[in-house]
């Protein structure tokens, strides 16, 4: 399956539920099928990922046991990863993985978290567009937002662009905090991908400390090597540059 057909399906699947047996960690269900199968691992117990960073799978029979060659080799296929898996506070999906910070949990397989104690949500998101792309999109949004600030006291929008080794490259951030709720939004280049991360909270935050556990939450994840919109022409954000859709 295609990488950009495997996103799309991803966003389709209203209540997915990727889970290892409690009997058998290298065991993966499907959530569009609830087919199970045996995920091939390293000898150091790690998954064995394709080229494009895919699930390797045996193929078994109807019983369910591994189907061998005529050598006697192991049979093995490629699954589309779909979904995100949890295991043991570490969470891994298609296009990252990283272990949960303190007080994190998962909401759901398809990016979004919370943090009940802080009063906090975070999703992560791929947005199929470059970087330019979605600076364009939005900068009407900021610039409409910036033109309300003076009307009140309790309105506050930051924007901010810092440099960033997990990413090897800028973060683009805008801070938004109004009426007991702040959002952050960044937008970053990794590989050819454009991301998005998106934090709110209604707990007591300074702007400053929001944006910190934003970007520490970034810096917790390592990205996988993979470009999955190869179609669209890759560019890299500098300068002032910024994007976030923020809305009230």
């Amino acid at each position: 399956m295609k990488r950009k057909m495997l996103v799309f399906l991803m966003v389709a699947v209203i209540s997915l539920s990727v889970v290892f047996t409690a009997c058998n960690k290298d065991v993966y269900v499907d959530p569009s099928t609830d087919s199970e199968y045996i995920l091939v691992t390293d000898e150091n117990g790690k998954k064995v990922l394709s080229e494009d960073g895919e699930l390797i799978v045996y193929v078994t029979d109807a019983d369910g046991k591994k189907v061998k060659d005529d050598n006697g080799e192991y049979v093995t296929e490629i699954r589309g990863f779909v979904g995100q898996i949890e295991e043991n506070g570490v969470i891994e999906d298609y296009a990252y993985y990283f272990t949960l910070p303190d007080g994190w949990n998962a909401v759901n397989d398809r990016g979004e978290f919370e943090n009940k104690k802080t009063k906090s949500t975070l999703q992560i998101q791929i947005l199929e567009e470059t970087i330019d792309e979605a600076i364009a999109k939005v900068e009407k949004v900021y610039n409409a937002l910036n033109s309300q600030k003076d009307k009140t006291e309790e309105f506050k929008v930051l924007k901010n662009v810092y440099d960033n080794e997990i990413v090897n490259g800028k973060i683009n951030i805008v801070t938004l905090q109004y009426d007991g709720e702040t959002r952050v939004s960044l937008v970053f280049q990794n590989s050819g991908n454009t991301y998005q991360f998106d934090f709110s909270t209604t707990g007591d935050i300074t702007v400053e400390d929001a944006e910190k556990e934003t970007i520490e939450f970034l810096n917790s994840i390592e990205f996988k090597p993979y470009t999955y919109f190869p179609e669209l022409t890759t560019s890299v954000n500098g300068g002032d540059s910024f994007v976030v859709e923020v809305t009230k």
